[in-house]
């Protein structure tokens, strides 16, 4: 599957086409490409942009376990400096905060409630395209 899973061509739009297209010249022969990111689950409006710009697309939906998704989370955010309390006091002023979004909230909790994320492809795409 090219290009790397950390490139989100579909939440971030893609200024230069030829550019993004070049990240799958190594794939040009193969019956099946790709790319992969959790936040295309996760974004609201992904599952649209994919439909308008792929229409035929077959999207492969995985999920994992939430307990170990949200942990993870967690320790990303550590790793990167981003969290320094523990993982329960995180969690429940996370989940307490006012504001949700990408700006205040982690979004530990939320981002691991995966029926309307699912459910938003589901509503788009026919049953066919989904796995």
């Amino acid at each position: 599957m090219k290009p790397s899973k950390s490139q989100e061509h579909i939440v971030h739009p893609v200024l230069d086409p030829l550019k993004y297209e070049e990240l799958f010249a190594d794939a040009r022969y193969s019956k099946i490409i790709g790319e992969a990111s959790p936040s295309y689950l996760s974004d609201e409006n992904t599952a649209r942009r994919i439909k308008s710009k792929v229409p035929d697309a077959k999207i492969i939906i995985l999920l994992r376990d939430p307990i170990e998704r949200v942990y993870s989370h967690y320790l990303m955010d550590v790793r990167n400096g981003i969290q320094k309390k523990k993982f329960y006091q995180a969690l429940i002023e996370d989940y307490s905060s006012q504001e949700k979004g990408w700006g205040v909230s982690h979004m530990y909790v939320e981002l691991g409630l995966y029926a309307d994320q699912v459910v938003r492809y589901m509503d788009i795409f026919d049953k066919s395209s989904l796995l």
